[in-house]
């Protein structure tokens, strides 16, 4: 069958392919309303050895630094950072679940922490992500060991301050329904032809081709 004839077996069941069409979009609208809408900020701190009185010691306190990055990751979503920060905010939520919303990544052979939360609103992310920032450095400077003089190892300071997004994190809330739309166009097409490919005639038609 060449491409004239797909298209007319299409048409004659157009009213398969629309309510595919209509069943795929319904379907795209139910993920969006599913969905929540999220807000995302971003804080990043800042990470270095507290004091250096050579260029060795400033050296090691950076190799030392790096070393330990992924542990500060996840010092970030543990309770001795969030319980603190659901205090400060007064937040009706333990550390697991706050912690769910707290993403931290540390880039390799840097001091860079990049802290990423998402919450229904912006300025509810800008405060936690702004929260989550500080008490990181709080915590980092208590945990850390400490010199002779009982002083931190190491000071985290925040370089990018968290801010209030625009727009949602997520895709925009259309996209899912068109993706639904084309999908169920897809599906619809692929049944008219399937259909088509089963009715009576076609087969009587293949029938005959093949006595002949």
């Amino acid at each position: 069958m060449d491409v004239q004839g797909y298209l007319r077996a299409i048409r004659r069941r157009l009213s398969v392919v629309i309510a595919c069409t209509l069943v795929g979009g319904l379907l795209g609208l139910v993920q969006v309303l599913r969905t929540p809408i999220s807000y995302s900020s971003t804080v990043t701190l800042y990470v270095s050895a507290a004091k250096a009185n050579s260029a060795g010691d400033l050296n090691e306190g950076a190799a030392y630094v790096q070393n330990q990055m992924a542990s500060y990751q996840e010092l970030v979503s543990s309770p001795v950072v969030l319980e603190p920060v659901i205090d400060t905010l007064h937040l009706d939520a333990d550390a697991a679940s706050v912690a769910a919303n707290v993403n931290a990544t540390a880039a390799a052979e840097t001091a860079i922490l990049e802290i990423v939360v998402s919450q229904p609103t912006a300025d509810e992310a800008m405060a936690l992500a702004t929260a989550v920032g500080n008490q990181t450095a709080k915590t980092l400077a208590e945990v850390t060991p400490r010199t002779d003089q009982n002083e931190p190892t190491v000071h985290a300071r925040v370089v990018s301050p968290a801010s209030a997004a625009q727009a949602p994190g997520a895709l925009p809330r259309v996209v899912p329904v068109a993706l639904g739309l084309a999908a169920g166009l897809v599906l619809g097409c692929l049944a008219a032809l399937l259909m088509h490919a089963l009715s009576p005639a076609p087969v009587m038609a293949r029938k005959a081709q093949l006595e002949d």
